[in-house]
């Protein structure tokens, strides 16, 4: 089974002093392309003829896997671990709760944490890799860990903050001003997610609640597959017009509808169609439209993660007609 894209958990435009352009670049082209290719590598190592092979290709595609694997984890720790106190941009206080109960007693003060974490991430100097908060089980103890090339990693250690230092992550906006880019993370902090994280891993309670609204929602490979068998499936582009500026492109087929119009292009939809409606990230808009639909009697699903999955996977778009 192909390993799914995990949507943006954030708003870019939202997060202070780290652009949209270079946060969505680094989600659709560096995230994507690990996935896509890990996607690929698995394939590979499904059909492989194991009795057949070589040990040196054996060996060179299962680290290649877990390289890639690890790659991927680390890219979605670090986009949960930004957008603000609430998500959506909100200036970032003190962890609080058990988390931030435990930073404290395993390194004396949130700040004394933050000065191991951002000194880490100076000292790796011409390296390239990620700083990583871990919680790890068999210590019982919270760890700030070095990631080269993402092939260390403690076995069993459960990622509660990834901060990506390779300089492609942070150049675009920052060019060499390291400190800057750690600085503009640390405002961008969402404790709340790592706070269900360290929670869970902890076992002190069931996150099963985040899983609510996922009936609601349909994956970019779902709707691709559906789209590619012609199956009855009405694509909905709804966009607020403020961001009318900033579209360019759409998925195939799409009919684009500003926000403030979806009741009036239900008059249009047969009833016995699956619409699913996206907009950029896959927030409000494509919710209140959901919403409006399924109010309205119709099979409506929401694009999870907005066009930006779409483009991450390396799916087709078209130009913007809205």
């Amino acid at each position: 089974m192909p390993v799914l894209i995990a949507p943006l958990p954030f708003k870019p435009p939202r997060l202070i002093d780290l652009s949209e352009s270079m946060l969505t670049h680094h989600y659709e082209q560096e995230y994507g392309s690990v996935v896509q290719r890990l996607n690929q590598l698995n394939a590979e190592l499904n059909a492989l003829d194991w009795s057949g092979s070589e040990a040196n290709t054996l060996i060179e595609l299962t680290l290649s896997q877990q390289a890639l694997a690890n790659t991927m984890v680390l890219h979605e720790t670090f986009y949960r671990s930004l957008g603000g106190e609430d998500g959506l941009g909100s200036p970032t206080t003190e962890p609080s709760g058990a988390l931030g109960q435990t930073i404290q007693q395993t390194f004396g003060s949130v700040e004394d944490w933050r000065w191991q974490f951002v000194t880490l991430a100076l000292s790796l100097g011409s390296k390239q890799g990620w700083i990583v908060l871990i919680w790890n089980p068999r210590f019982q103890r919270l760890e700030n860990c070095c990631v080269i090339d993402s092939e260390q990693c403690v076995l069993g250690g459960v990622p509660l903050i990834a901060l990506d230092v390779h300089p492609r992550a942070y150049q675009p906006d920052f060019n060499t001003r390291i400190a800057d880019y750690l600085s503009a993370f640390m405002a961008n902090l969402n404790w709340a997610r790592a706070e269900r994280r360290f929670v869970e891993a902890t076992a002190q309670t069931d996150l099963s609640d985040e899983n609510d609204e996922t009936e609601k929602l349909m994956s970019p490979e779902t709707l691709h597959n559906r789209l590619s068998h012609k199956q009855d499936t009405l694509v909905l582009d709804v966009c607020l017009l403020d961001d009318l500026p900033m579209r360019h492109d759409k998925l195939p087929g799409a009919v684009c509808v500003q926000s403030d119009g979806v009741i009036d292009i239900m008059k249009k939809i047969p009833k016995e169609a699956t619409v699913v409606a996206y907009c950029m990230y896959g927030f409000q808009v494509s919710s209140m439209a959901l919403e409006q639909l399924r109010a309205n009697g119709f099979t409506a699903h929401k694009l999870a993660g907005g066009i930006a999955t779409w483009r991450a996977l390396g799916l087709n778009t078209e130009p913007y007609d809205g």
